[in-house]
């Protein structure tokens, strides 16, 4: 008696490791499809000769390399033009600004 039960134990549970081995085999080869799927999708959109840096709309805004920074520091730093308005919110806090 003591040995079929035995049995029993050890055939229930070669059944459920076997069933969670294939349910686990099974979701690893659904997620190696998709990844496949997903990869080769984006590989059938982007040419592997050329490069986004280079071509497309992301090209057209890179500035070349011959690109002189100085320039437009010359023309936006004018610094001096920049006034305080410092004064105008203390009127506003103290209430002097509508009246």
């Amino acid at each position: 008696m003591f040995k079929v039960i035995v049995q029993r134990a050890i055939c229930n549970f070669l059944e459920e490791y076997f069933l969670f081995s294939i349910e686990y085999f099974l979701i690893q080869l659904v997620v190696l499809c998709l990844h496949h799927a997903l990869s080769l999708s984006v590989a059938a959109e982007t040419p592997l000769r050329s490069s986004s840096l280079t071509s497309g709309s992301l090209g057209r805004l890179l500035a070349p390399r011959r690109y002189n920074f100085k320039d437009d520091m010359e023309i936006f730093s004018q610094l001096l033009e920049v006034q305080s308005n410092t004064h105008s919110f203390d009127q506003l806090w103290d209430g002097r600004w509508w009246s």
